[in-house]
């Protein structure tokens, strides 16, 4: 284009050169040809003037075109470089979520460990209630047959006072125990309730990020 706008201007530099040597070197008799002449040159000048304006108008009007392009090419990279950020973001915090979410998983398991062993401890106390009651039943029997006894001494009456209250001993040590127990596993069923419901809370903002990370991949 700057070529062809080069000629024309030479081209048009040259038409005037004639035009002025026409006029300072011709005037005979052919006075109205040429001037004839010079008004067709003069009209083929105005024309190519127009043509060159229109191309130099046409250059700027692409330049202008070219720029805005570079402009927008420019902001799509900058929005490339900025969904490839957000995607590493994303990424990160997804791995994040997952560390947390194993991490809580295995907190559950753990509870659900240390409440199956109390469950195995608490089958152990049952046992131990049933000896007790095993135990007191002996020595209900034992009390009634002293008391049908017409000559019960001093000695079986200490005996089975004895036996009393080494049951009251059991019975009070078992109750501690079962207490404790019970205290132990409500804590850990609470314990193990927190931390499901942060799983829940963890699994929904995992699926929120993977939906995410699914939709700025897309």
């Amino acid at each position: 284009m700057k070529k062809l706008l080069y000629t024309l201007s030479t081209l048009v530099v040259g038409v005037f050169s004639t035009v002025s040597l026409v006029s300072c070197t011709k005037k005979n008799n052919n006075e109205p040809e040429q001037l004839s002449k010079l008004e067709q040159l003069k009209n083929e000048i105005s024309s190519l003037e127009t043509n060159v304006n229109q191309y130099d108008e046409q250059i700027n009007k692409t330049e202008l075109e070219k720029q805005q392009l570079l402009e927008e090419i420019q902001k799509i990279e900058q929005e490339i470089i900025n969904l490839k950020t957000e995607e590493n973001n994303k990424t990160k915090e997804l791995s994040l979520l997952t560390n947390k979410k194993n991490s809580i998983n295995q907190q559950i398991d753990n509870l659900n460990s240390q409440i199956i062993s109390i469950d195995k401890t608490s089958k152990k106390e049952k046992e131990k209630i049933n000896l007790l009651t095993e135990e007191i039943q002996k020595i209900k029997n034992n009390l009634t047959n002293a008391t049908n006894q017409k000559n019960i001494n001093l000695e079986q009456i200490s005996n089975l006072e004895n036996q009393v209250n080494q049951l009251k001993t059991k019975t009070s040590q078992l109750e501690k125990e079962l207490l404790e127990k019970k205290l132990n596993k409500e804590q850990l069923l609470l314990n193990k309730k927190e931390t499901e419901s942060k799983v829940n809370k963890f699994k929904a903002a995992l699926d929120n990020s993977n939906k995410q990370k699914e939709d700025l991949i897309n």
